[in-house]
């Protein structure tokens, strides 16, 4: 059992550091160096974290959003190509990632080995490294931020082609995909039985439509795959959501097939990226129990991002004076659906090693609530949002459930303003460790 002493004894063995990382402080766009400073580039000082807030909180948050999805949209190797030259440039044998170029940042004008990805660049003599966007600010002799617009127009008018291509097709697939299930689960004879064990938990047709729910059968195995292929997809195409058949025939096997409840994950600009899917089938019928989560994976850096329903910016920075943090998935649902906005999830884990998920959550409210019942399991959450620094000023606090079905029970029992009322009762960390 998680108590207040098994905590302290956890703190005194790790470290505070440990156990309660710091997340009050919002990452900052800092400017690299001079063009004319040949000095290794640290490709984490273009995003690094700085003391405080500069200027208006909004506005920061909003700078941050942006040169993230810029560099997730770049491709550093087409900069590379673009820039230095395609004439003073081979590629080394047997690995297409080096090449031999004139690097820009040596003082001596001789060919080097450039180690060049998707994301960064790397020379093996100066060390120089950096993003597509330190590599495009370096060599035009410009800062960050104009280098950063610059480089946003070119992929706008389409003098630079990126990564877009590639997310744009696997959002249009996972769109397609989470139609047809949601399709299959509404009106589908195939969700019938899917649609009846939802009936039984009092889940109706509003919450189906108004959540975009679906529902993936069992068999047959190639359900999506074919329906893909009929819209007129080549099976190359489908490896977003179908892989192939392990006898190494064509027949392709949709991803989320196994008899699964399917929640999409969307961002706020309505992009697909997945689905939390719970079995309806396995025997465990509490819907708080068996949730998984399967993401694109073609975009990491969006996806460090994306918590449970994402918020949309500029409009929902601070939009809460409180936030309930809710697990699992299925809870968010549930109390939406009860008129209970303030809700969100983010799976385990994030928060503690992910400092660009906490920066989105907290965003969104300076309190953060959440659940913990008499038995002690929930505060591990508030854990990884409490700040050990005493000029903290973000709250947790944790909100008392029954030890039995948690949030679900007590919304059951007494409805939307038995949660309200157990969020404004809800006591500080610091108080509950006493």
């Amino acid at each position: 059992m998680l108590n207040r002493r098994n905590f302290m004894k956890t703190v005194t063995a790790l470290g505070m550091g440990m156990v309660l990382p710091a997340v009050r402080r919002v990452e900052g766009l800092a400017e690299p160096s001079s063009c004319s400073d040949r000095g290794p580039i640290d490709s984490a000082a273009s995003m690094a974290t700085v003391a405080k807030y500069s200027g208006d909180e909004c506005r920061s948050l909003m700078e941050l959003e942006r040169c993230a999805d810029l560099l997730d949209d770049l491709d550093c190797t087409e900069i590379v190509s673009n820039y230095m030259g395609l004439t003073e440039f081979s590629r080394s044998a047997g690995d297409a990632n080096f090449w031999r170029v004139y690097c820009p940042f040596c003082k001596q004008r001789t060919l080097r080995t450039l180690e060049v990805g998707t994301e960064v660049f790397h020379c093996d003599w100066c060390d120089a490294e950096g993003s597509a966007i330190d590599c495009y600010a370096w060599i035009e002799g410009v800062s960050h931020r104009e280098a950063s617009a610059r480089l946003e127009a070119l992929l706008n008018d389409g003098d630079l082609v990126g990564r877009r291509p590639e997310y744009e097709h696997a959002w249009e697939l996972m769109a397609r995909a989470q139609r047809f299930y949601h399709e299959l689960l509404s009106e589908d004879p195939a969700g019938s039985d899917a649609r009846r064990i939802l009936a039984d938990h009092g889940i109706g047709v509003s919450v189906i439509k108004r959540f975009m729910l679906g529902y993936a059968p069992v068999e047959p195995i190639d359900l999506l795959s074919r329906h893909l292929l009929a819209a007129g997809y080549n099976i190359e195409c489908l490896h977003t959501v179908c892989f192939p058949a392990e006898d190494g025939s064509r027949t392709m096997v949709d991803r989320y097939r196994g008899g699964n409840l399917l929640i999409p994950i969307r961002d706020s600009s309505g992009r697909s990226w997945g689905f939390f899917q719970k079995r309806l089938f396995s025997g465990i019928n509490n819907f708080d129990m068996g949730w998984s989560q399967s993401l694109l994976r073609v975009s990491e850096r969006r996806l460090r991002r994306l918590i449970f329903p994402h918020p949309a910016w500029p409009r929902d920075f601070g939009r809460y004076e409180k936030v309930l943090l809710a697990r699992p998935p299925w809870d968010v649902i549930a109390l939406q659906e009860a008129g209970l906005d303030n809700v969100v999830y983010v799976p385990e884990g994030l928060m503690t090693h992910d400092p660009v998920t906490r920066r989105t959550l907290l965003a969104l409210s300076k309190t953060i609530v959440c659940p913990f019942d008499s038995e002690g399991k929930g505060p591990a959450a508030a854990y990884e949002l409490l700040d050990a620094s005493a000029e903290s000023s973000w709250t947790v606090r944790l909100m008392s459930v029954p030890p039995k079905g948690g949030i679900l029970n007590m919304l059951e029992s007494g409805g939307a303003t038995a949660v309200r009322t157990a969020m404004d009762r809800a006591v500080p960390l610091e108080q509950w460790l006493g």
